[in-house]
């Protein structure tokens, strides 16, 4: 009978590693540390050695071993822990995957933004100085700059957030206080008075009553108290010294790492066993005389894998696909008759749903766009980028310029959006904005242009950041 047990994704690689450790520490103290431990020359040892049976499969105690397997992904900062029964022919129901986002230390990732921000800031500096003193053409450098330090300074910015707010926060803070306040004149000055009458009155009767308010409202408190002061609060027991040590820390280390918590998922965890058939009997009531038998077939050796860096099967023949194709289909977004969108996918449906209302709206008027920057955005989010606004691919470049009835110039981009955001500028903006551009073997390129564009389409709607 299988079972999917219900874990949370630290509790479920707990047991994966308390299975793989018992599996590989049973098997050793029954079979290999009495033949290491043994008189017997080198060879009588490597010859018992070979004669050993099989490992037993961890959840079918069948001897054909188990598969545990950890695989990096570094495109996609994951470590997948993956247990399977060592039968590849007729495997048990074991099935354990386990996705977990790699952790990094926050200080590391500030330390780096911060000095990443002033080598772009000097090159700025720079460049500035080329177009002063030398009359450098530096604008497309200058654009390219400018928004590398914005997206860095942004990035940063917001690991330093949540570096504060994870632990430093102004809000616990306050509310630790709040708590030790409420505890000294709730608790501690009602327990004493109590004790003061008992010690007066020599009365049981009130010394039942503080030891039960003692028990049932100030340890409760104590502990709620401990939990705001507190990540790590342990007891370690020094067998040397023969001491115990009594270990509390503000912060944890896992508080002061970075990662993508919704990236850790439990896929699996499947144990158990497959119901067995029962034997049924002919019409006559008799058993089947025939004994049926198989073949033992050949069973595959154990593989116990370490930290690889190497694409499962799945993950090749994807790799392949993205080779052979490009990328990854896109998701087709679903659109119902009130007008909201959906993409009966987990990911992309979690991701929409944290995108600002402003940014939805303007999105919504164009469907191939809005389909476009969603799958986009899907892919920088695992990137660890930012999802910055582009324009709708159908515009065009340059635009076609025509003059309207009221005489005046109106510009064709061949997007309706781009369209609207242009013609309001101002005339002389709009003049500066279309030189904006590099030539290169006779070709206009436009990109810069697009991304001012972009950009300034991003503050009209007031979106600060696109990190989502």
């Amino acid at each position: 009978m299988t079972e999917q047990t219900i874990f949370t994704p630290i509790e479920a690689i707990n047991e994966f590693y308390r299975l793989k450790d018992k599996y590989e520490t049973s098997y050793y103290e029954k079979y290999v540390k009495p033949i290491i431990r043994s008189n017997k020359s080198k060879r009588e040892k490597r010859v018992e050695y070979s004669k050993l049976p099989k490992h037993e499969c961890i959840n079918c105690k069948r001897n054909v071993g188990t598969i545990f397997r950890i695989n990096v992904n570094k495109e996609k900062f994951l470590r997948v822990f993956k247990a399977k029964c060592g039968d590849i022919y007729e495997p048990c129901p074991l099935n354990i995957e386990i996705n977990f986002s790699s952790r990094e230390p926050m200080d590391e990732h500030i330390k780096e933004g911060l000095t990443n921000i002033e080598s772009i800031k000097l090159k700025i500096i720079k460049e500035k100085n080329n177009s002063l003193f030398f009359n450098q053409n530096v604008v497309n450098e200058f654009n390219e700059l400018t928004e590398e330090l914005k997206a860095q300074t942004e990035n940063t910015g917001y690991i330093i957030e949540t570096n504060i707010l994870r632990n430093n926060n102004p809000e616990k803070a306050v509310l630790l206080r709040q708590t030790i306040d409420e505890f000294g004149k709730g608790f501690i000055l009602p327990f004493k008075q109590m004790v003061k009458e008992f010690d007066e009155t020599n009365n049981e009767l009130i010394l039942n009553q503080a030891v039960n308010f003692y028990i049932n409202e100030m340890i409760p408190k104590l502990k709620e108290i401990q939990q705001l002061k507190y990540d790590v609060s342990m007891v370690e027991y020094n067998e040397t010294k023969n001491i115990y040590n009594l270990i509390q820390l503000p912060n944890s280390l896992e508080s002061n790492e970075y990662y993508f918590k919704e990236d850790d998922k439990v896929v699996n965890f499947v144990r158990g066993v497959k119901k067995e058939k029962k034997k049924t009997r002919k019409d006559n009531g008799e058993l089947n005389p025939k004994n049926k038998t198989r073949k033992i077939k050949p069973i595959a050796d154990l593989v116990l894998e370490d930290e690889e860096e190497e694409l499962t099967k799945p993950d090749l023949e994807k790799e392949k696909l993205e080779s052979k194709y490009g990328e990854e289909p896109s998701k087709k977004p679903i659109f119902d008759e009130a007008g909201n969108v959906s993409w009966n996918n987990e990911e992309y449906d979690n991701l929409w749903k944290v995108i600002p209302n402003k940014l939805k709206e303007l999105l919504i008027q164009d469907h191939d766009w809005l389909e476009d920057y969603i799958n986009n955005c899907v892919k920088l989010r695992k990137e660890r980028k930012e999802c910055r606004l582009f324009l709708p691919k159908q515009a065009q470049f340059p635009p076609i310029e025509s003059v309207n009835k009221d005489n005046k110039r109106v510009f064709d981009f061949g997007s309706e959006i781009v369209n609207k955001l242009f013609n309001r500028l101002s005339p002389s903006y709009q003049d500066t904005l279309l030189t904006v551009y590099s030539v290169k073997d006779g070709v206009k390129n436009y990109d810069s242009l697009k991304n001012t564009l972009a950009d300034i389409l991003t503050k009209e709607i007031g979106i600060q950041r696109t990190y989502f």
